[in-house]
């Protein structure tokens, strides 16, 4: 693979803190990286490629190896996991109506209006809409699991991925994503399955976060102004894969389809495995080793390690006030971003009695329009508005979004909400810039793994703050079953006015101008840092 220019040199990182913030004492492993931090970012990592000869982003990004196989993981993550979703409420509601409420007739699923006038004869029978509220509610609660595990484990694994490697966890990951169908399979084959069996796989997701990991090894590979528009086409490819997966959606059974699903996340597993190539440069491990290693020696007491590890490690949110202020947004973002994807199915399911072919027929709306903005719209922005305005932008998208899905109650309103939310989506792949850029070369996987600790608390209490809303309003006119979306819109724009107060210089990573055709472009002053290889 030919290399174009050798990344050797960036601004300065975000251990230049603020003035406000001298006084603030570091722990014991953040002291330990001091020392790096000013030349944490001049590692010889074989496997970056940042600028080609005309150094745009879309010919840098398909010039680097790992990036384009985490391009085709990313397909196969998407694949399997969101070819099941719009089957899932379905499949389980009607589980819980057999076992726990004694119905015996035809499928729940087979009840619906799907947008006409509901008739006697097809009027859901009340044991598949208790099974359905029955189902909601264990979703909630398998988040709230799934969130907690992160909590304790997220930042720890990024951080042992600093030192032992992102490869072995990254094919963790999918092999722990593949038990989800596969436990899909055994509820349909046997009459007598639990539904716990698949919310025990779905909390089991928060061992390991294939996202952190993902987006720890594009922050490996590409260069810190590169890296926004990065995460953007990782997300993109994610949307396209979802959206293409609500067709398989549509012209399999339920049964071939987990099948299906499964055999692409163990397809994932396997190249992990065999030809996905390891992306954290040698240097970059024994730096991290031994700030592993100075820690330790400052701390005997083994138990001590194991029980405060955790903790010491999301102390990188405390480093300045720039990274209080991203823990504020990530917390407010967090708290509804990942509860909107879960409760609006099964809003839809049980409340506008939509069925899921017209869901899989949304979302694959819904995904093609975050393939177009994640892709296209992302840079253009970033462009035009950099990265802070950027930011409020899309978390102002996300509380618009929600509050249209609290006062809707068609199928008109709730797609126009489902398309807004994938322009809400432009805050995501910004966050993760910001905090990426503000970090040395060894601590990628900490910041990754910290950061997403932080939104494991926040995704956990999200579903449980809006069910609880949802349950004290389902059976109201006013303000009625979508009350909690209004709520959660006003999350999102609490943390567009935390937004506002990013400071300009560390929350603006991106350097230069846009050529013609949209991408960015290098500017001069920065490249002067750039080597031939």
């Amino acid at each position: 693979m030919p290399l174009g220019h050798q990344y050797s040199s960036i601004e300065p990182t975000a251990n230049d803190n603020d003035n406000d913030d001298n006084d603030d004492t570091p722990s014991p492993l953040e002291s330990a990286t001091s020392d790096n931090i000013n030349t944490n970012m001049n590692n010889n990592n074989p496997l970056r490629t940042t600028f080609d000869h005309d150094g745009t982003f879309f010919s840098t990004f398909f010039h680097t190896r790992p990036a384009m196989h985490i391009l085709l993981l990313t397909l196969l993550m998407s694949l399997g996991t969101g070819s099941v979703v719009s089957t899932i409420p379905g499949l389980l509601a009607d589980r819980f109506a057999r076992l726990e409420y004694g119905y015996d007739g035809p499928p729940c699923s087979d009840f619906h209006d799907d947008g006409e006038t509901t008739t006697t004869a097809n009027r859901k029978p009340q044991e598949c809409r208790d099974g359905g509220d029955a189902a909601q509610n264990a979703a909630a609660s398998a988040v709230f699991v799934e969130n907690m595990i992160m909590l304790v484990l997220s930042s720890v694994v990024g951080s042992m991925s600093d030192c032992r490697g992102r490869r072995l966890f990254l094919a963790g990951s999918f092999v722990l994503m593949a038990t989800t169908p596969l436990s899909l399979v055994l509820i349909q084959i046997s009459d007598r399955a639990s539904p716990y069996w698949y919310y025990s796989s779905k909390a089991s997701h928060g061992l390991i976060s294939s996202f952190t990991i993902c987006l720890t090894i594009l922050s490996d590979v590409m260069p810190p102004e590169m890296r926004s528009p990065s995460y953007g086409l990782f997300l993109a490819t994610y949307l396209f894969g979802f959206g293409f997966s609500q067709i398989m959606a549509k012209s399999l059974s339920h049964l071939m389809l987990a099948i299906v699903a499964a055999i692409l996340l163990q397809m994932g597993c396997i190249f992990t495995a065999l030809i996905f190539c390891e992306t954290l440069p040698e240097e970059t491990r024994r730096k991290a080793l031994s700030n592993r290693t100075c820690y330790e020696e400052g701390n005997h007491n083994s138990w001590g390690k194991i029980i405060l590890r955790p903790i010491l490690e999301l102390s990188i949110l405390n480093r300045n006030t720039f990274f209080r202020l991203l823990a504020v947004i990530s917390l407010c973002s967090g708290m509804i971003y990942s509860s909107d994807s879960t409760l609006i199915i099964y809003y839809m399911k049980n409340q506008l009695d939509i069925g899921y072919q017209s869901i899989a027929t949304m979302f694959f709306v819904k995904s093609l329009v975050g393939v177009l903005v994640q892709m296209f719209l992302l840079k253009l922005v970033i462009g035009c508005l950099r990265e802070k305005r950027s930011l409020v932008l899309g978390l102002m998208f996300g509380a618009i979004h929600n509050v249209l899905w609290g006062v809707s109650s068609t199928q008109t309103g709730i797609i126009t909400g489902l398309i807004m939310s994938e322009f809400a989506g432009l805050h995501f792949p910004i966050l993760v810039g910001m905090r990426s850029a503000n970090v040395g070369e060894e601590e990628q996987g900490r910041v990754q793994g910290a950061f997403f600790a932080l939104a494991a608390i926040a995704d956990a209490v999200g579903p449980v703050l809006l069910q609880s809303i949802y349950r004290e309003t389902k059976d109201t006119i006013r303000p009625g079953p979508g009350f909690m979306f209004v709520v959660a819109g006003c999350v999102y724009l609490f943390g567009a006015v935390v937004a506002c107060m990013l400071p300009e210089e560390k929350a603006n990573v991106t350097v230069g101008s846009r050529t013609s055709d949209g991408d960015l472009e290098m500017d001069p002053e920065r490249s002067q840092g750039l080597i031939m290889s």
